[in-house]
């Protein structure tokens, strides 16, 4: 498989050049100037956020730099994507399906791969793919995902002196047993929804530290009463009506964190039994809750998940909105409103946008919100927004112990699929590095200094 570098270079935060190529695998690397090396202070794993694994990435070719100055490597990361495996578990009759895909981010002394073309610090890529299928081969808890994530991160960990920190995501792809006269099947299985299981698991040498982060992603739900939207501010602007009584709909992505950074009590951690509540917690409260808005109910979720679960730390939650709007037949002189509307048109975009808010404990309340608000100034990459995205207006992530802020203009790197034409070249002045992330065919970037998750 092809190799991939993100590379970004600084001179003074007033310019920055890319290269982008990218496949299957991961190498990210920030390059600034005249200021020594800081490899060991950066943090480049989360420039991959997990959700974007079974996103198409569309990258130009690599682009000349324009310039040279005098550089050093500021952060490298590298690692293996997409590593796809079944494990079958044979007890008997009864037998069970585990699929996975898993990604492989490593850092620690890797410098003069990049400054020197020296290979012989690089652990090949190749070489982590074979690893993940042989420690699937010996583990027993290739099922609970948190658990398979941290003996990975921790088989590179002692095999590699000079490797200082491992990253390793996971998505589980669901299998349910058949149900056979009312009984499940021993070894036959059925995919009954898109939800998935993921965690991203981090651990470093220093004091062989782990946190984790895991989740429940795209999970669609609806309900077709017991919502209302009303008393919200009205302006010249505004057209929308209060609403009493709606449809709910949307596609749920849930995160929780794991408290706990000792590997000893961290495995000890039920985690199947979380995940399996926080979607009971989810379902439950989106079904039987009166709700008089998608922030209101969202922020129940959050409550219920950590007044039960010791364990967790934070939650988080994104729910945009899928609407469904009544049809308007009128002009057949049919009244499908009000009381006798009943038939409705689904509306993919434009979207109301993602809600999501992180809870901490020891913040119990205090939410903040961080908006990237994403305002391309070329006419020819607009058509490529709405179609991909609907509104160009994304909630990414939120901050804590910060107040709310909003960045414009930081849209960078789009190009066609399949081509090097560019259809924006602004890169934001805001942050002194990027993180890189995909959705469909658009590239986006945001600053990973202020708290994202």
């Amino acid at each position: 498989m092809a190799k991939g570098m993100v590379a970004i270079l600084g001179n003074n935060g007033e310019k920055y050049n890319k290269a982008i190529t990218r496949l299957s695998s991961c190498v990210t690397a920030r390059v600034r100037k005249n200021h020594g090396s800081l490899l060991k202070r950066a943090t480049p794993f989360s420039f991959f956020p997990p959700r974007l694994f079974d996103t198409p990435y569309t990258y130009p070719p690599q682009t000349r730099l324009t310039s040279m100055p005098e550089t050093f490597l500021k952060a490298a990361a590298y690692g293996k994507d997409r590593v796809r495996l079944l494990k079958v578990y044979r007890e008997g009759k009864w037998q069970t399906a585990v699929e996975l895909t898993v990604r492989v981010m490593l850092e620690g002394d890797i410098e003069t791969s990049y400054t020197r073309a020296d290979n012989s610090v690089v652990v090949a890529t190749d070489t982590m793919k074979n690893t993940v299928y042989i420690i699937a081969k010996r583990s027993p808890n290739v099922n609970i995902i948190e658990l398979f994530a941290q003996e990975l991160s921790q088989h590179f960990l002692d095999t590699y002196a000079h490797i200082h920190k491992v990253q390793i995501s996971i998505i589980k792809h669901k299998w349910t047993r058949i149900l056979v006269s009312g009984s499940p099947h021993p070894h036959s299985f059925v995919r009954d929804g898109d939800d998935l299981q993921t965690t991203t698991l981090t651990q470093t040498r220093k004091g062989n530290a782990v946190t984790c982060t895991s989740g429940l992603q795209s999970l669609l739900v609806l309900k077709t009463t017991g919502s209302a939207f009303h008393s919200f501010i009205r302006d010249k602007y505004t057209t929308l009506p209060d609403v009493w009584d709606r449809i709910f709909s949307t596609s749920v992505d849930a995160t929780w964190t794991f408290k706990h950074s000792d590997v000893k009590k961290f495995r000890a951690v039920p985690f199947d039994a979380v995940h399996a509540g926080v979607r009971e917690i989810t379902l439950d409260t989106f079904a039987t809750d009166d709700s008089a808005s998608v922030q209101a109910t969202l922020f129940k979720m959050q409550q219920r998940i950590l007044e039960r679960y010791g364990d967790v730390e934070e939650v988080g939650y994104a729910l945009p909105n899928k609407h469904y709007f009544g049809v308007d037949m009128s002009k057949f002189g049919i009244d499908n409103t009000n009381k006798k509307l009943d038939v409705y048109q689904p509306v993919a975009d434009p979207s109301a946008g993602g809600f999501r808010h992180h809870q901490n404990k020891s913040l119990f309340g205090g939410i903040y919100l961080l908006l990237l608000l994403l305002a391309c100034e070329s006419a020819v990459a607009k058509p490529l927004i709405k179609t991909h995205l609907g509104l160009p207006i994304f909630a990414l992530g939120c901050l804590q112990r910060s107040p709310l802020r909003v960045y414009r203009n930081a849209l960078f790197g789009l190009h066609r699929p399949g081509t090097s034409e560019p259809l924006a070249d602004h890169v934001s002045p805001h942050a002194p590095g990027f993180q890189a992330a995909v959705d469909g065919d658009l590239t986006v970037t945001w600053c990973p200094g202020l708290g994202i998750r």
